[in-house]
């Protein structure tokens, strides 16, 4: 954790058994997150020579 705080990392913790909560986290935040991350990936596969697999 001091690791995190040094960096300026938000570290969030979730109630055990507690998914049903933030189901809706997958639909509004993760997914938007995952699109960018499918971009910023293609953005450097395109860039270098290498493929990430």
């Amino acid at each position: 954790l001091d690791y995190a705080q040094e960096h300026k990392v938000l570290v969030l913790c979730y109630p055990s058994h507690a998914t049903h909560i933030y189901q809706g986290l997958d639909v509004v935040i993760f997914a938007v997150l995952k699109h960018r991350l499918s971009q910023e990936r293609d953005a450097f596969t395109r860039t270098h020579i290498e493929e990430i697999t």
